[in-house]
């Protein structure tokens, strides 16, 4: 049932998660992500290689969660342009 569902959610982790994706996005509101985003394009030259290697790399030093959101924050507008 519904209760019994709720009585084994594990709120610490729900808790955890919910607190990383509200600093992501008040990062994202402070325009910190914005900044991030241009500074990766400037240093990689628009290479969707580079950028994606860089994160990558990212990833050894901040959690995957925070860094996936960020990264569909900085990112999740821009389109790909057809050749």
């Amino acid at each position: 049932s519904v209760v019994e569902a709720l009585h084994k959610l594990d709120l610490t982790g729900l808790l955890f998660f919910a607190g990383v994706l509200l600093a992501v996005g008040a990062l994202d509101t402070a325009g910190v992500l914005d900044t991030y985003a241009e500074m990766l394009v400037r240093l990689c030259g628009n290479s969707p290689v580079a950028i994606a290697s860089l994160l990558g790399v990212s990833s050894a030093v901040v959690d995957n969660v925070p860094l996936v959101q960020a990264s569909i924050n900085m990112f999740g507008e821009t389109m790909p342009i057809d050749d």
